[in-house]
């Protein structure tokens, strides 16, 4: 399958037409999402053009989100060793940093099936895992010049300075309930660990059949850092050759906390002796990747779903292990590997057959359907507030340094394909068209124009958040969360 790397699709701003009616209009959003959030409303014409804009007002139910709680005193068997320099935490500071983590409870112990748990009869036969597929080497070898807005950005001494700043202050505010999260995410065993954005009684019937081997094409898949889902590109390695970064706690050796799991790691130092080399972080890279097969399974939590996997990002940060711009560019390398893979129409067969299995065997479990097993619990996040944490992560509050803040977005002709499992009775062109409607400004670091950029610019958990349907000329109604 030739695949063409980018098409030059530009937003359209809201014109004077009206329209006014949408007649016919045939539901493309599927499954079902959530219903309880108040919405926003664009009206598209045939030929793209948005000829309106409403915000829709409904009632939320009483308790969408679990409320945040913060936990007092020492994380539970955690170890901290804090530079010299390093002033006690802070809590409200942490809170008041773009993309803190509003679900303050101790995540899942990640635990991902030993091997021979598996019943590889239930797995993908030998040419499905043997065979080489095109998306399993990236068009350029590496996603090197994907991420290339780094020399621009570092250029602006309000991005680097910021850069520094944030990193110290979340690292040195964590609260324990964030430290245990971003331990337990960075063993990554996140397809686990990511269990909790599923709520509390679906993701706990998840999370048991996943570390029991009984999921074992998602394990195969995308379980661990070999699996059939990534490729030699995921470890991020020639990334960071190429842009050679130091981590904060190489630069700042006196300001950064160090975060153990037991005194045994403490000693050992794990995760501080590793590679001096930061930017992109591979851990979020490799979050984003599972995230986003976990959403393709479970396209009703999608927005859930990849805010849990950008938190992994954003608790590379409290680890004082990456800078924020470092998980922007893991995030963007993530997202560009996985599109490749869903566009490649020999590899998502197996993207696909996973879904069906995986569904099938908890919806067994659960002994009704999924959405009716995950009413029986708590949510973790609303739609909306997954949202916002996630446009959070996104850029960290980082200025705008682009010469064009008003510069089109260029789609990338491989990510439509990120949202064929929640909408896949849509065209590419329409769903073109919600990553538009839900893409970020141009102009913030790491936006870059030409044949590898705009990926900065995509935001998943929006985008895969929308309502559509769609009239019998073409014209489109796009609705989301808000």
């Amino acid at each position: 399958m030739a695949i063409r790397p980018f098409k030059r699709v530009a937003v359209t701003a809201a014109t004077a037409l009206s329209m006014t009616t949408l007649l016919a209009t045939t539901a493309q959003a599927v499954p079902a999402t959530l219903p309880h959030e108040s919405m926003v409303t664009y009206t598209i014409s045939p030929d793209g053009k948005v000829v309106a804009k409403a915000d829709v007002k409904v009632n939320a139910r009483a308790k969408d989100t679990v409320a945040p709680i913060t936990l007092s005193g020492d994380a539970d068997g955690v170890v901290v060793a804090a530079g010299k320099k390093t002033k006690p935490a802070n809590y409200k500071i942490l809170r008041a940093q773009p993309g803190y983590n509003p679900y303050q409870h101790p995540a899942p112990h990640g635990e991902d099936p030993d091997s021979e748990d598996l019943d590889l009869k239930q797995g993908f036969t030998a040419d499905q895992l043997l065979t080489l597929y095109q998306a399993d080497i990236p068009e350029n070898i590496s996603y090197t010049n994907v991420i290339s807005g780094i020399n621009e950005a570092l250029k602006h001494p309000e991005v680097s300075q910021k850069n520094a700043a944030l990193v110290l202050s979340i690292n040195n505010n964590a609260t324990p309930a964030q430290i245990q999260r971003a331990l337990e995410d960075s063993n990554e065993e996140n397809l686990s660990t990511m269990s909790d954005a599923l709520g509390t009684h679906l993701g706990k019937i998840y999370y048991n059949l996943y570390k029991d081997g009984k999921l074992v094409k998602l394990q195969q898949l995308v379980g661990g850092n070999m699996s059939r889902g990534f490729n030699f590109t995921n470890a991020t390695l020639i990334e960071k050759v190429s842009y050679n970064l130091k981590r904060p706690f190489y630069t700042f050796p006196q300001n950064v906390k160090y975060y153990y799991e037991d005194e045994d790691d403490f000693l050992e130092d794990d995760g501080y002796k590793g590679l001096a080399l930061s930017y992109p972080s591979g851990h979020t890279n490799r979050a984003y990747i599972k995230g986003i097969i976990l959403a393709a399974v479970f396209p009703e939590f999608a927005p859930q779903i990849m805010a849990r996997a950008s938190e992994v990002g954003y608790n590379r940060v409290v680890m004082g292990v990456h800078y924020p711009l470092d998980t922007i560019a893991g995030r963007m390398t993530g997202t560009a590997s996985m599109a490749w893979h869903f566009a490649d129409s020999k590899f998502y067969p197996l993207i696909a057959e996973t879904a069906k299995e995986t569904r099938a065997i908890i919806e067994k479990a659960c002994g009704t359907t999924i959405m009716k097993c995950w009413a029986q619990g708590s949510p973790f996040l609303s739609e909306a507030e997954s949202i916002r944490v996630y446009t959070e992560r996104m850029n960290f509050g980082f200025p705008r340094i682009g010469t064009n803040k008003n510069a089109p977005m260029v789609i990338p002709a491989t990510a439509n394909y990120l949202l064929r499992a929640k909408y896949p009775n849509l065209t590419a062109a329409q769903r073109d068209r919600i990553l538009l409607l839900s893409a970020m400004s141009a102009g913030y670091p790491l936006d870059i124009t030409g044949k590898d950029g705009y990926w900065q610019r995509i935001n998943l958990a929006k985008a895969l958040s929308a309502r559509v349907s769609v009239a019998q000329g073409g014209a489109m109604k796009v609705s989301f969360p808000v």
